[in-house]
């Protein structure tokens, strides 16, 4: 019983770093102009990849806390959402650097409160994916 509380536990907390990200890589890049000219995160904007990446990370934190009962399906789909927490801590970690002059509208921290953030975000979704990729591998 324990060890189910800690696997949700910690699809909970990477869920939570990976709605935070891309929260803040949508604020970031709708307050930054110079992010706004640069096509890589137009693109990923323009595709709807932000608010999607956001969506699927409040979809699989709650579906894996509340509703999965089955290990392995709550590892591999940790193990995704761990997938998009790296693209995402990634995409956000880039936009804070190249953003990090550009004072003004942004709602949250400090520039360098917000690339530090990325990279936590990172270090968690990467040992995320070890981690539940790993405990999936086990549980097959």
């Amino acid at each position: 019983m324990s060890s189910e509380i800690i696997d949700k536990a910690l699809s909970l907390i990477t869920s939570v770093f990976v709605i935070a990200s891309t929260s803040l890589f949508i604020d970031v890049y709708r307050n930054c102009d110079v992010a706004q000219n640069k096509d890589a995160y137009k693109k990923f904007m323009e595709g709807c990849f932000g608010p999607l990446f956001l969506a699927v990370a409040i979809t699989i934190g709650f579906l894996c806390t509340f509703v999965m009962k089955a290990k392995s399906s709550v590892h591999f789909a940790s193990a995704m959402l761990s997938l998009v927490g790296v693209v995402m801590g990634g995409m956000t970690l880039g936009i804070t650097k190249e953003c990090e002059d550009s004072t003004g509208k942004m709602k949250i921290g400090k520039p360098k409160d917000r690339k530090n953030f990325a990279i936590a975000s990172l270090v968690v979704a990467s040992f995320g994916i070890l981690l539940h990729g790993g405990m999936w591998m086990m549980n097959r």
